[in-house]
C-alpha cells in the first residue's frame, strides 16, 4: 500500500507515484536521451522525492514543478499529480484543479505525455474529468 503525505510546509508527496514516475523517466531517458525527458509535479515534496530517486542513475532528466516549467518543453513528460482520495475529495484538489496551470502541465510535451493520477480523484473536477473520459474513449 502506498500513502500520500503532506509535509510541514503543506506540500504533498505520494511515494508509489514518485517511484513510478522515476521508473518511467529512466526508461524514456534510456530510449530518447535524458535531456528529452521532463518529470513535473505541482508539489515541491513530490519533486524532491523524484529527484532523489533519479540523482544516481538519471541526473540529467529534468525534474521540476509545473509552475517553473512554463516556456519549457521536452519530447516526453511524466506528470505526477499526487492527489488521492476518490469521491471523498469532493472536488477539493487545490492547485491541481487550476485550469491555467493544468494547461501549462499538459502542453509541455512535444511527443508523449504520461499523466500519473488517481482518475477517481481527478474526476471530481470537470476539466480533469473531461481529460480522463477522453483518454478512456481513445484507449479502449
Amino acid at each position: 500500500q502506498t500513502t500520500s503525505a503532506t509535509s510541514s510546509a503543506g506540500s504533498r508527496a505520494h511515494t508509489g507515484e514518485a517511484t513510478c514516475a522515476a521508473q518511467l523517466a529512466r526508461s524514456l531517458a534510456a530510449l530518447a536521451g535524458p535531456s528529452s525527458v521532463g518529470v513535473l509535479s505541482w508539489y515541491r515534496a513530490q519533486v524532491t522525492a523524484i529527484s532523489g530517486m533519479l540523482e544516481q542513475d538519471a541526473p540529467d532528466v529534468h525534474v521540476g514543478s509545473v509552475a517553473t516549467a512554463q516556456g519549457s518543453e521536452w519530447d516526453y513528460v511524466v506528470l505526477s499529480t499526487v492527489r488521492r482520495g476518490g469521491a471523498s475529495s469532493r472536488g477539493r484538489l487545490g492547485i491541481v484543479s487550476d485550469r491555467h496551470i493544468m494547461n501549462v502541465a499538459l502542453t509541455r510535451a512535444r511527443r508523449g505525455l504520461v499523466v500519473l493520477c488517481d482518475s477517481a480523484t481527478l474526476g471530481t473536477d470537470a476539466s480533469w474529468r473531461a481529460l480522463v473520459d477522453h483518454c478512456k474513449k481513445c484507449c479502449k
